[in-house]
């Protein structure tokens, strides 16, 4: 019986690891976007990956509302931050359809460098900032998954 448990511990942490690879290549790929702003299927693989990432990032935060005990001290640690979590996801969706909205006045010519620089800042935050709340978010699940009383998988 207590093999269920422990192979359910095993699959979380090793989801944790995935995504933080996930949220990794997502950097990794939104600064290759910028350096390099050339149309390429690595583009398509990078919206791919980026959708997964995210999506990844929800389900966790779906696991972590199943089977978080929060009377805990750390489960009401970890409770809190997917909340900031999902404040700054939306915060950098936000910054995303910014970025958007200042390149089609980029299109009109006006300011046009100063308007692409604040472009790429709020695409860079938006982008870079929710895989690094992820990597956060993930980092504290593994961390938090060697205490007891914290998860419902013990």
């Amino acid at each position: 019986m207590s093999f269920g448990k422990q192979s359910s511990k095993k699959l979380l942490n090793t989801y944790c690891q995935v995504s933080i690879v996930s949220n990794l290549l997502v950097i990794c790929f939104s600064v290759s976007y910028i350096i390099i702003p050339v149309q390429s299927i690595l583009l398509d693989l990078f919206g791919i990956i980026l959708i997964l990432s995210w999506l990844m990032n929800i389900l966790l935060i779906y696991l972590d509302d199943k089977f978080l005990i929060k009377d805990s001290e750390h489960g009401k640690l970890l409770n809190r931050f997917t909340y900031y979590y999902l404040i700054f996801f939306i915060i950098g969706i936000l910054l995303i359809m910014l970025s958007q909205l200042i390149s089609n006045f980029l299109l009109i010519g006006e300011l046009s460098f100063f308007l692409s620089i604040l472009m790429y800042i709020n695409l860079l935050l938006g982008l870079i900032g929710i895989a690094l709340f992820g990597i956060n978010l993930a980092l504290k699940n593994l961390s938090y998954m060697e205490y007891r009383g914290v998860f419902k998988l013990e």
